[in-house]
């Protein structure tokens, strides 16, 4: 499988209300272009969030992958003390199928 361009990515207005997302290297990555009846800054909002989502997604992933270690070693802990927690059996599988998700 190929990998995507390297982030950070960043944007910059390419004309006619057209924003440009580019990688690291200045190579384009995508173009965010308005739709019909789109509000006039929708499209600059489009192309910031998919640049912030796309720079924080490594790091996003690792942080919840070290939360999730720490969450089996605590499980594991209060388990053998006989702790159980309201609710963790399904924040452990929402963060696992988030994870999946992302990778």
């Amino acid at each position: 499988m190929s990998k995507h361009t390297p982030t950070p990515y960043k944007y910059r207005y390419s004309g006619d209300g057209c924003y440009e997302i580019v990688g690291n290297d200045e190579c384009s990555v995508c173009d965010c272009t308005p739709m019909n009846q789109s509000p006039a800054d929708e499209t600059r909002l489009n192309a910031e969030f998919i640049v912030r989502a796309c720079n924080a997604h490594d790091e996003l992933l690792a942080a919840c992958n070290n939360m999730l270690a720490v969450y089996r070693d605590c499980d594991t802990v209060f388990k053998k003390r006989g702790v159980f927690i309201d609710g963790e059996p399904d924040a452990f599988v929402d963060a696992e199928a988030a994870i999946a998700k992302a990778e």
